[in-house]
């Protein structure tokens, strides 16, 4: 089964009531997912000042909150029960079809692999070479995450290299 761990990049971080905000809106396709038996359970991770727990109570979340991304997301894996993971920034929303796809590259990809999920080009250069575009989402095996140490999602995408790229893109959410 998925865990899926929607996180809340430090490189990014806004006034907190907009970031509440992003992350519900994050999570919304997840009820789909987890209803549809794709995704076993998931996890919020923030900063402890945008004060996540009565998101996490209201969703049915699991919570890992601290200062510092890396800690965060190293938090989240740990905690995490699936043997896959879907690790997914706050603020994007995958366009329609992710949980068909997700469900598809599950049962297709080979245990070990990774797939990266991709934002929807946002500049000129993303439009002529759209594997360029900016990565919000990985899906990886939990226990290549774990193997890594604490690391900020730039580092854990780095760190799995993953080869394969989801159809779907991400869009920002405004």
């Amino acid at each position: 089964m998925i865990s899926a761990i929607v996180f809340v990049s430090d490189a990014k971080r806004r006034e907190a009531s907009r970031e509440r905000e992003l992350l519900v809106r994050s999570l919304v396709w997840l009820v789909s997912a987890v209803v549809a038996g794709i995704v076993r359970d998931v996890t919020l991770a923030g900063p402890l000042e945008l004060g996540l727990t009565d998101i996490a109570d209201q969703s049915g979340c699991n919570i890992v909150e601290g200062e510092v991304e890396a800690e965060r997301l190293r938090a989240a894996i740990l905690a995490s029960r699936g043997t896959r993971l879907l690790v997914l920034e706050s603020g994007f929303q995958p366009m329609d079809g992710i949980i068909g796809e997700l469900d598809s590259v599950a049962r297709t990809i080979p245990p070990d692999a990774s797939v990266r999920l991709l934002a929807t080009p946002a500049t000129t250069w993303q439009r002529l070479f759209p594997d360029q575009a900016a990565t919000v989402g990985l899906f990886a095996p939990a226990d290549r995450c774990r193997a890594l140490r604490e690391a900020d999602f730039r580092q854990l995408v780095s760190g799995v290299k993953p080869k394969a790229l989801f159809v779907t893109r991400a869009s920002p959410i405004v």
